[in-house]
């Protein structure tokens, strides 16, 4: 199968499987809306299965390279007759297929994207042609950028790094826009932890005062 054929046959796998209504199943065919039904890929859960040519429709790269990484790298499709896999799976499995193709050495941690709790987290991140600096593109999944860009970077060559979320803050970012939520995303959750932190001292006071109030209540009721 040509790479132009693989594309068109995940273009319409992907699309049977996301779009239940007929008539805008015929318009986006009719169009070759591709980047809609990629956006649509985007915003599907973690626990979405995706077949191989959704997969290499989803991740903008030809079947042959998906061949090729699924040989060199743990197959995420490896367990799977219907060689379908959760898209959280191949996510995580393409960052670290990326990571190691880039040379990166660092390991890493937790999960890909959307929880900012492990450190460090994955930020796709390419070298600047006039500076030759890295720049970060974006966070692996906390990530308003647009598929055309993000498939477009991963054509022209990145890397998939680990990094803090402090480190990565410092760093010279592509977008200004896309830097701010990722800033904005991770305030909140420092917000949310500082809360945490707060309700738990909360409790250990008062469970500190009450049992305060019980020992000086046994202590009056033995003087009596």
């Amino acid at each position: 199968m040509t790479n132009e054929k693989a594309e068109a046959e995940g273009f319409k796998n992907a699309l049977e499987s996301l779009f239940a209504d007929k008539e805008e199943r015929k318009r986006i065919k009719a169009t070759q809306d591709y980047a809609s039904v990629r956006k649509k890929l985007h915003e599907m859960g973690g626990d979405a299965l995706l077949t191989l040519s959704m997969t290499a429709f989803f991740l903008g790269i030809t079947s042959s390279a998906l061949r090729e990484a699924r040989k060199k790298y743990d197959d995420p499709f490896f367990l799977s007759k219907s060689h379908t896999a959760r898209k959280d799976q191949i996510l995580r499995w393409w960052a670290t297929v990326l990571k190691k193709k880039s040379g990166v050495e660092e390991e890493i941690e937790g999960s890909a994207g959307l929880d900012l709790r492990p450190s460090p987290n994955l930020f796709i991140v390419f070298k600047d042609k006039i500076t030759g600096r890295p720049v970060v593109l974006c966070n692996s999944l906390i990530t308003s950028v647009s598929d055309e860009l993000l498939s477009d970077t991963l054509r022209a060559g990145c890397r998939v790094v680990a990094l803090t979320p402090e480190t990565a803050i410092e760093k010279p970012w592509a977008l200004h826009e896309e830097k701010a939520a990722y800033i904005e995303a991770y305030r909140k959750h420092l917000e949310a932890k500082h809360r945490q932190k707060l309700q738990w001292l909360d409790r250990e006071q008062a469970q500190s005062k009450a049992l305060a109030d019980r020992a000086e209540l046994d202590a009056s009721t033995i003087r009596r």
